[in-house]
């Protein structure tokens, strides 16, 4: 739920200033008509009175006409933050997004036994899957995709969608490789049931890397690199649905 600040209702304030200013020449009006062409100029003390009340409501009403620009303005600029923040297509988080929120992650202590994990994920053979279906398939595909990540987490991960059809899960405090092996192993289900794309059945399967937090002073693009190098190895094979992030790799790469 997003909160607005209260904008105030300009016609309605607008109106006693447009009363204020034909009472006055209204007056002025009769004056002329019952007093004759004597002292056409004059403006009795009541009619001043009617411009005393005239001009703050004007001044009033210039003001708060600039408060709600600036309302509009500041409504303006926190849609189009939202947006930047959100892939359009799934309305996923997209990475800048994600890697902000693993910053914050890391910098905040963990409950005693846990780690940060990360899990890089790709749909295998998706451009072919693209040239088959058309952009509109495929679309519907990462739709599909999108709500079985959400799905298949727990509700404290972020999911997000950094590239294509390349996808990121944040698993704030698991309980080591086995918990993570574990939420890799729901998620490959979920994406590998059958799904509807156009009126015709498909099977998909992700590939993922996977990379624990190692120490506490580990930085987020460190453990974002070590999951995509991890989703490179379970890509070069052809059995694994997913892979851990080993040191070796990184002596070999």
């Amino acid at each position: 739920m997003t909160l607005r600040p209260y904008r105030f209702d300009m016609p309605a304030l607008a109106l006693p200033a447009l009363l204020a200013a034909g009472g006055l020449y209204g007056a002025h009006a009769l004056d002329l008509l019952h007093g004759g062409t004597a002292h056409p100029q004059r403006i009795e003390s009541g009619e001043w009175l009617l411009w005393g009340a005239a001009l703050p409501l004007a001044a009033g009403w210039a003001l708060l006409h600039r408060h709600n620009a600036r309302v509009r303005l500041r409504a303006a600029e926190a849609r189009a933050e939202l947006l930047g923040q959100h892939d359009p297509l799934t309305g996923l988080g997209h990475r800048r997004a994600a890697e902000a929120h693993l910053a914050l992650l890391l910098g905040e202590p963990l409950a005693a036994g846990t780690q940060i994990a990360v899990l890089m994920l790709e749909i295998d053979d998706f451009p072919c899957l693209t040239a088959r279906l058309g952009r509109a398939g495929a679309d519907a595909l990462l739709r599909c995709v999108a709500r079985r990540l959400e799905a298949s987490v727990r509700v404290t991960d972020l999911v997000a969608r950094v590239a294509g059809e390349r996808f990121l899960v944040l698993l704030p405090e698991v309980d080591g490789a086995i918990a993570a092996e574990a939420i890799a192993r729901r998620i490959c289900v979920a994406i590998e049931a059958p799904v509807e794309a156009l009126g015709q059945r498909h099977w998909l399967r992700a590939r993922m890397g996977l990379a624990l937090q190692q120490g506490e002073d580990m930085a987020a693009e460190t453990l974002l690199d070590r999951a995509e190098r991890a989703l490179g190895t379970a890509k070069a094979s052809d059995s694994e649905s997913w892979r851990f992030y080993e040191t070796s790799e990184a002596l070999a790469g």
